[in-house]
């Protein structure tokens, strides 16, 4: 609520203004002051009414100030007047004379040296329910917002921001806002007239007995019988009216019909433009209320308003150590939504003893503060943030690098019938313990999973981060954990200078590269007590080693001393400025916390037996394999009592052809994997299985929509087929069981669907492959079986192949966007259900950008559309979709982009011995401005209608490996350092290739933006 009010209707005229001017003042102006005067009081607004003969006073004056008012200024640029501040001072029109209004009462609350700082001072005083601000709380006062000015200095010459709450955002909890209501009169308000034939509308008097005011009533009307002005709620008012009153405060009201009726009048005013001099009328429509007649007063009701209850702050607050928690408790109280726990983490003690202070730290301002930066060391810091809690507790995460904490709890919101001050509890500290106490992994061990087919580290579950390190061929180097253990000393130069050295920094490049080569690490969580997640190189022996840490710890102030000491050459210059060389011993004793090593462990991988998956045809047995950490795989099969090998393969797919129909084949398959580095081959055991070739071919069934009610099916031709048959079923068809009691299904029941199939048709000639279905029904989803028999001897069998139909209009499929010069052709697949089609789509230039701000539309008959007319380099992205004769639309396909350069072709790749690599060269693409190759192992997959191959493969490198076996393959970044990017038509490719394997290259052309622009299959190379 609002706690002041301010303003007066009186009898009385307003200024009268000709040509801008005052030409004749109002009877309520005092021309001394330069105020208008009511009765004792002055104003500084005079306003006209809906009322003729009564104006509308207010900006009451609290005090008038006559001559200097810089006595009255603060050092935050306020105004003190009479123990009360103000955020400005009012000119009166007289000279000399200035005045201030409840308006500009404000309470200020501090300064912040920046806008972010004033922000954050805000939020601290706010009441908040989780998110939402519910109120502010200052100094025992309640506001419904908080602000800030900014105020220039000039004696530091900085602007201050000065926080403070305007005396009319105040609110109070002892204060109610209480609402009015009655039920309206019964009369037939849409049909009343008065004696003059006008439509007579009802509004409402309302009347509290003590003087007590009732806001929310904006009508204005005269009471003919004394002369008074009175306020009413009109016929279109859209909220209650509503008193305001104290704590136990007990107020009578009473409410009557006002009819009346409304005249309306237009005003004109005129205006002033100062931009260019010129006047302006602004007309408007004014409403006069005029009463005709009252109703009878309602009967009196009294009400009593009752008083929140204040809560107390919080008391009780303790700290604990709990693991790596800190267990903050507090009393319960009744009446509490949520409390609001205020904490600091610091790495060293902080002057901190009661709110005040730990409120100087916390907002990072004042003496303390203050103190605390100027005298602060390298290494000190410390942190602030805030939790929310339901309960009368909360658990914070223990920063070791942080150990010192404070913390204070405040009620943040209240439950209905309560109310809270704000204040913070007690401060409450504790030490955490830190460094030197960190748990060690403990037995550390492999083990077998999955019947001994995988392998996983395990280890005692711990409540820590956990980094285990895998040594390769138990090569162990020096400071193997130098990147998470961020160690770093200080030393002295020749001339007296400390400086700081990283342990990274002192370590020989033949250290690093040596870490890099053998090291690897994985950081996981403790808890968890395994980790399976590591790949190794099957046939070579690992060891494994695991640590816990502590991230947030970056500091052994407690230990002080190093955990390595280290020798440095370090350049030295004397006075003289001779420059010598010199080995320092520096003791690196700053780093991340970090446990002993737990034991260590050994494992060697071996290669996995490859998982098989099989399809049979009539002449064709198709090998599948699951993709890993395989080079390849080795594939022989029984030719009279001996297994030969039939294929060597690096692909996951292999295909055994020109087989004889119904006959079994008996296999063995092994995987195998390529060390470059070792130059050796490490082999899985084998896997046998025996698979029969089928007597007919396998069948494909497809199905098209015909017309709006027909579907034709077609399907491959089975040779030895004596019959087909087709069977149907539709979404509807379906018989539904309810079965309650189904595991995990809760309370519900769970619904079982079977699907009724009948026979729809019967063809008994081999060589028919097509069916057209008739009669079928809007909107319905319909799903074809066709079951083509044989005989395998004396036994009939059959094969079957499904599809699904849908019979209404649906999103156009198989989209196909073909660059034809400087135009774009767009085709689709025709719907039965289309009456036309709607093309969406975006023109970008060459460095795709949007040559418009909006798509493109067009509307066509057919299945088909040129784009038309563009420039060297562009190209557009494209959708469709489909409408009936209702203009009822489908949904839009996915989009596709267009490519704007023409195939790369010619592609060839040639295995060079000179150079130790593979030579891919291709011919120019017109426009292109680079190429990017990609190698792959996996045979590249057609699509058929854009006439383009992908496969999942690496960009080729310009350098590779040496000698120590470090991985780090190097890209060609030949255009403008774009990754990957080749600016002429040749490349090598200097990976260190795997013996045996097979190699796909691919060449990608790009534009002068980088987006790729055209990818085709190259020839394939073996090595």
């Amino acid at each position: 609520m609002n706690r002041f009010q301010n303003g007066v209707i009186a009898a009385g005229t307003t200024d009268e203004i000709a040509g801008f001017k005052i030409t004749k003042r109002s009877n309520f102006w005092d021309k001394t002051v330069g105020l208008y005067k009511y009765e004792n009081n002055y104003y500084g607004q005079c306003s006209g009414t809906d009322i003729d003969g009564f104006v509308n006073l207010y900006n009451k004056a609290e005090a008038i100030l006559k001559g200097n008012t810089d006595k009255y200024q603060d050092a935050y640029g306020m105004y003190r007047v009479n123990g009360k501040t103000y955020r400005a001072l009012r000119s009166c029109d007289a000279t000399g004379y200035h005045y201030v209004t409840e308006g500009d009462e404000i309470t200020e609350i501090t300064v912040s040296d920046s806008s972010e700082n004033a922000k954050k001072r805000i939020d601290e005083y706010a009441v908040k329910n989780d998110t939402q601000v519910l109120y502010y709380s200052y100094n025992g006062h309640f506001y419904k917002q908080l602000t800030y000015e900014s105020v220039y200095d000039s004696a530091s010459k900085k602007y201050k921001y000065v926080v403070y709450a305007n005396a009319y955002e105040e609110i109070s909890f002892e204060k109610t806002y209480v609402k009015i209501s009655w039920n309206p009169v019964n009369n037939d308000t849409a049909t009343m007239k008065n004696k003059a034939g006008d439509m007579m509308k009802v509004g409402y008097e309302v009347v509290c007995d003590g003087n007590t005011k009732v806001y929310n009533m904006p009508g204005l009307f005269l009471d003919a019988s004394d002369g008074t002005v009175h306020e009413m709620i009109t016929s279109d008012a859209a909220r209650l009216p509503y008193v305001i009153l104290n704590s136990g405060q007990q107020v009578s009201v009473k409410v009557r019909a006002v009819y009346y009726h409304e005249v309306t009048s237009n005003k004109q005013e005129v205006y002033w433009n100062w931009n260019d001099n010129s006047q302006y009328i602004i007309e408007s429509k004014q409403t006069k209320y005029v009463v005709d007649m009252y109703g009878k007063w309602s009967d009196t009701y009294t009400y009593k308003n009752y008083s929140l209850k204040k809560l107390s702050p919080v008391t009780g607050t303790k700290v604990s150590e709990k693991g790596k928690e800190m267990s903050v408790t507090w009393n319960a109280q009744n009446g509490v939504d949520h409390y609001r726990v205020y904490y600091l983490r610091s790495s060293k003690p902080l002057n901190i003893t009661n709110i005040e202070s730990f409120l100087q730290f916390y907002n990072k301002r004042g003496t303390l503060y203050d103190a605390y930066v100027n005298a602060k060391g390298e290494n000190d810091s410390y942190e602030t943030d805030s939790e929310y809690a339901s309960d009368p507790y909360c658990n914070i995460t223990i920063d070791s690098g942080l150990p010192y904490f404070y913390c204070s709890v405040r009620l943040e919101s209240a439950e209905e019938g309560y109310f809270s001050d704000g204040s913070y509890s007690d401060v409450i500290t504790a030490t955490a313990s830190i460094n030197g106490n960190i748990p060690t992994v403990k037995n550390l061990k492999i083990e077998k999973t999955y019947n001994g087919d995988d392998w996983q580290l395990s280890w005692t579950p711990i409540d820590a981060d956990v980094v285990i390190y895998v040594f390769e061929e138990g090569k162990k180097p020096a400071h193997y954990n130098y990147e998470l253990l961020n160690a770093y000393g200080y030393y002295t130069d020749g001339q007296g200078q400390q400086k700081k050295l990283y342990l990274k920094d002192a370590l020989t490049e033949l250290e690093s590269k040596e870490i890099s080569s053998y090291v690897r690490s994985y950081k996981v969580k403790g808890i968890d007590g395994s980790y399976s997640a590591i790949s190794l190189k099957p046939g070579v022996k690992y060891t494994f080693v695991a640590h816990t840490y502590d991230a947030g710890s970056s500091l052994y102030n407690i230990q002080k001393k190093p955990v390595f000491t280290v020798n440095k050459e370090i350049k030295v210059t004397d006075a003289q400025k001779n420059q010598t060389y010199k080995n320092i011993s520096v003791g690196m004793t700053y780093y991340t916390a970090m446990s002993p090593a737990s034991n260590m462990v050994s494992y060697t991988d071996k290669v996995s037996v490859p998982r098989v998956y099989t399809k049979a045809g009539k002449n064709s047995i198709k090998l599948s394999f699951t993709r890993g950490s395989y080079t390849g795989y080795e594939i022989y099969r029984l030719s009279g009592k001996k297994y030969k090998k039939i294929a060597t393969t690096t692909d996951y797919v292999y295909t055994d052809q020109n087989l004889k129909a119904g006959t079994k084949y008996s296999y063995k398959v092994r995987s195998y994997y390529y060390d470059p580095d070792r130059k050796t081959k490490s082999y899985s055991i084998y896997k046998n299985f025996t698979v029969s070739t089928s007597r007919v071919n396998n069948i494909v069934l497809k199905v098209a929509k015909n017309s709006k009610n027909t579907v034709k099916l077609t399907w491959t031709k089975v040779g030895s087929a004596t019959k087909y048959e087709i069977y149907r079923t539709s979404e509807s068809d379906k018989d539904i069981t309810e079965i309650s009691g189904w595991i995990n299904s809760g309370n519900s029941a769970v619904t079982v669907e079977n699907t009724k199939y009948e026979l729809v048709k019967t063809i008994t000639n081999a060589k028919t492959t097509t069916y057209t279905d008739k009669k079928l029904k809007f909107g319905e989803s319909y799903t074809y079986l066709i079951c083509a028999y044989y005989k395998d001897g004396k036994t009939l069998k059959y094969i079957t192949a499904s599809t699904r139909v849908k019979m209404q209009l649906e999103e156009p499929r198989n989209l196909v966007l073909t660059n034809k010069g400087k135009n774009v052709s767009v085709k689709w697949d025709a719907d039965k259900y289309a009456a036309g089609y709607q093309i969406r789509y975006m023109v970008y230039d060459k460095y795709g950008e949007e040559k418009t701000v909006a798509e493109k539309y067009v509307t066509v008959k057919k299945n088909k559309y040129t784009i038309k007319g563009l420039s060297s380099g562009e190209y557009v992205n494209v959708s469709v979709r489909a409408y009936n004769s209702k203009k009822e639309y489908s949904g839009w396909s996915s989009s596709k982009e267009s490519t704007s350069l023409a195939a790369v072709k010619s592609i060839k790749a040639v295995y060079d011995t000179k150079k130790n690599a593979v030579k891919i060269t291709w011919k120019k693409v017109k426009g292109a401005k680079y190429y990017k190759v990609v190698r792959s192992v996996y045979t590249p997959l057609c699509n058929t209608d854009e006439k383009l191959y992908a496969a999942t493969g690496n960009l080729i490198a310009k350098d590779s490996n040496d000698e120590t076996g470090y991985y780090s393959e190097v890209h060609y970044r030949e255009y403008y350092g774009e990754d990957g990017s080749i600016t002429g038509t040749a490349a090598y490719d200097r990976a260190r290739l795997k013996k045996g394997v097979k190699y796909y290259y691919m060449v990608s052309a790009y534009g002068e933006k980088g987006t790729r622009i055209a990818s085709y299959m190259t020839s394939e190379y073996g090595t």
